[in-house]
């Protein structure tokens, strides 16, 4: 299952979970207001003619008390409120999955940030970009690693930082001078 993950394109599974969402909206709505439209102005029209209105509510009381569900009506409800519910579940899948395959990526606590997405979902996704800008990247194999005392990767052993030769301060590779102590790092 790991390795189907990895494999997904996740660009292409939001934007076809997007278009179809767009495209069960609309329908739903669509089908909704087929269904639901001319009963409810004709509702609203003879709210209108026996004088029900004129008080704030009562319109929408007199159509609420008026209007029957039918079978057909109790089975378009059902049919979209599952839908609702499959999109839901389909999303909530996703952001997992999303979030398994940018861990695994970035080398960091798959476990811990896939069981945080499924209980919080977007809130555990942005603490997680959260947490990977306190993080530095491998240059050689792009894991992520601990910005402070860090100057080899624990994954690939490649240099990330190097200290000054001065005074011992971390500094970055591409830096030719030190910061703190203002001598070549050569």
């Amino acid at each position: 299952m790991i390795e189907k993950i990895d494999n997904r394109n996740f660009l292409k599974t939001w934007i076809g979970f997007i278009i179809a969402a767009v495209v069960a909206f609309i329908g739903s709505a669509v089908v909704l207001w087929v269904d639901f439209y001319a009963r409810v102005s004709t509702l609203l029209s003879n709210a209108s003619a026996s004088g029900a209105t004129g008080h704030h509510g009562e319109d929408g009381e007199y159509i609420f008390n008026n209007l029957a569900f039918t079978t057909t009506d109790k089975v378009i409800i059902g049919i979209v409120i599952a839908l609702v519910v499959a999109l839901a579940v389909t999303y909530w899948v996703f952001m997992i999955e999303s979030i398994i395959k940018q861990t695994r990526k970035d080398g960091t606590n798959t476990r811990l940030f896939g069981w945080l997405t499924g209980f919080f979902n977007i809130l555990a996704v942005a603490g997680y970009f959260i947490y990977r800008c306190t993080l530095i990247k491998c240059p050689a194999c792009g894991k992520l690693q601990p910005r402070k005392s860090t100057i080899y990767c624990r994954y690939c052993g490649a240099a990330i930082a190097k200290e000054c030769k001065g005074c011992g301060t971390r500094m970055k590779l591409d830096e030719n001078f030190c910061h703190n102590c203002g001598k070549a790092s050569l």
